[in-house]
């Protein structure tokens, strides 16, 4: 006699869960990092991932991130962005303040690229 056995039920995939920082980190990277396709200039921000620590939070991280999302929140709208913006830009804010009390830090080029994306962010806040 042989053994029935039952189907199997179809297999569903849960949903993957899209992070706001990847979305945000991937489109400011491909718009403001990279060189454009139709020329051979690079993007104005390719000196970024040099110095960028992929896996600390530090000032110039946070201040790209709040910048990220606000270039998102502007291209794709959507108030998470907006609100995880201005949450990470008064981290970098907090961050910069303290850095900047240290005089072997406060010349650093990653401080000063954070300066200047979120003298960035302010221009992009305004868009």
């Amino acid at each position: 006699m042989r053994a029935t056995s039952s189907p199997r039920p179809p297999s569903i995939a849960p949903q993957l869960e899209v992070s706001y920082d990847d979305v945000s980190l991937g489109y400011f990277v491909r718009r403001f990092v990279t060189p454009d396709d139709d020329n051979s200039l690079p993007g104005h921000l390719s000196f970024l991932p040099s110095l960028f620590n992929h896996s600390g939070h530090g000032v110039l991280e946070l201040a790209t991130l709040s910048v990220a999302q606000m270039a998102a929140y502007n291209q794709f709208r959507g108030d998470k962005f907006r609100l995880q913006s201005y949450q990470n830009y008064g981290r970098a804010l907090r961050a910069l303040r303290k850095t900047i009390q240290d005089e072997d830090e406060v010349t650093d080029d990653r401080v000063l690229a954070a300066v200047l994306l979120l003298c960035m962010y302010k221009v992009k806040d305004q868009s």
